[in-house]
């Protein structure tokens, strides 16, 4: 990646910031329909419908090992949610593919060359799993998250 390359940083749903390069960007969301799938893994228990197509919602909340309650517990709370989300291309297998990430606010849009090159406290981030690289950003190294790694993480 060049030093005059954009990124977006996003501050997940949880006040822990990732990187994401700005040609994975695809659409950000702030109101978006939430719809869980009952058995699935917790880091990624909701979907979105996108331009007609069905996009799984990455959080990383939860443990790796979790899984969200089965159908029949959740009986009771069916219905969708509200939040926000970033749509992001991930190629796979020759073709593009779309996954989605909650956030808490829109993303931000940064050039690498404004980084700076000195940063003090290592960030403890779940998402670490799904990073190509670690970047420095507001005293913090954030990962910077390649989509496609979500769906290997889970």
């Amino acid at each position: 990646m060049s030093t005059s390359e954009a990124i977006l940083i996003a501050d997940t749903e949880v006040n822990d910031y990732i990187a994401i390069a700005a040609v994975s960007f695809a659409e950000y969301l702030p109101q978006a329909e939430l719809i869980p799938l009952p058995g699935a893994p917790i880091k990624c228990h909701d979907f979105v419908f996108w331009q007609g197509l069905p996009v799984p919602v990455f959080s990383h909340s939860g443990t790796p090992l979790q899984h969200y309650p089965p159908s029949s517990a959740l009986a009771e709370n069916t219905g969708t949610t509200k939040g926000s989300v970033i749509i992001l291309k991930s190629p796979m297998l020759g073709e593009t593919q779309f996954v989605a990430i909650k956030v808490s606010s829109a993303p931000k849009s940064i050039m690498l060359s404004d980084l700076p090159e000195e940063y003090s406290k290592p960030m403890n981030s779940h998402w670490l799993q799904a990073a190509i690289a670690c970047i420095p950003y507001d005293s913090y190294v954030i990962p910077l998250i390649q989509p496609d790694k979500l769906t290997k993480v889970l």
